[in-house]
């Protein structure tokens, strides 16, 4: 794992940017993040940490340029493809931001959008988000389903905080997370609800990819997710016995 560009003082905000292939999306996703900031200049400082997980299109070629450009935009370059949830991990570890969250480069959310998600804060530990989409039964049928399969394996409910959030890394630095899919947002959120942490929800509407094909939504990324699940039920009896003795 290979880090470029760094930034002295501790920002504000720390902006998670996950990439895997988005070489024709990461350069408009962090100049839209850019941007956005900007004109909410009440967020104060921020960065911007890319997360390359093992790209092999130029993804890598462009961030390191990104960083090369804008001193608050740091890369991290993972030697292969890890997953979407060891990413996330990579980022969060890395974050400086008193307050930190995380977004795909593939421009599916409006970043003037997601940081409204800070000013919901005030005072919370995590602002959470429900997912707007327009139309499409396939996403529509898969949410259903990672809904139901965690409610049923893991015993949590997330509908209504399977969005994007905003989490205080204080917090988040006392989180130990396993998970290598998408499934390691839901170990946030269910370790920041069993701490008694203060929630703020929100709303956070979803667009069409800038250009390319979910990574998300193929039978194998599911098949990876289910698996993860069962680690996690795994991971969380084993807690509950070590609570017991």
């Amino acid at each position: 794992m290979t880090e470029s560009s760094s930034q002295p003082s501790r920002p504000a905000l720390s902006i998670v940017i996950l990439a895997f292939n988005e070489v024709n999306n990461l350069r408009p996703v962090v100049e839209e993040t850019k941007q956005a900031v900007a004109a909410n200049p009440w967020i104060g400082t921020f960065e911007i940490v890319v997360v390359d997980d093992g790209s092999t299109d130029g993804t890598s070629r462009v961030a390191d340029e990104l960083a090369a450009e804008n001193s608050n935009v740091r890369v991290i370059h993972h030697p292969r493809n890890l997953g979407i949830g060891a990413g996330t991990r990579t980022g969060f570890a890395a974050a400086k931001g008193d307050h930190v969250m995380a977004v795909g480069a593939d421009g599916e959310v409006e970043m003037a959008e997601v940081l409204q998600l800070v000013k919901l804060m005030d005072g919370a530990d995590l602002a959470v988000s429900r997912r707007r989409r327009g139309p499409g039964a396939h996403r529509k049928l898969f949410t259903y389903g990672f809904h139901r399969l965690t409610n049923l394996i893991v015993g949590f409910n997330i509908e209504g905080m399977e969005g994007i959030y905003v989490i205080r890394r204080a917090i988040l630095q006392h989180m130990e997370l396993h998970s290598n899919t998408s499934l390691v947002n839901l170990e946030v959120i269910m370790q920041a609800v069993r701490r008694g942490c203060r929630i703020q929800s929100g709303e956070i509407g979803i667009r069409p990819r800038l250009s390319g094909e979910s990574k998300m939504t193929n039978w194998r990324a599911i098949a990876r997710v289910f698996r993860e699940m069962l680690k996690l039920r795994w991971h969380l009896w084993r807690a509950e016995r070590k609570k017991r003795r």
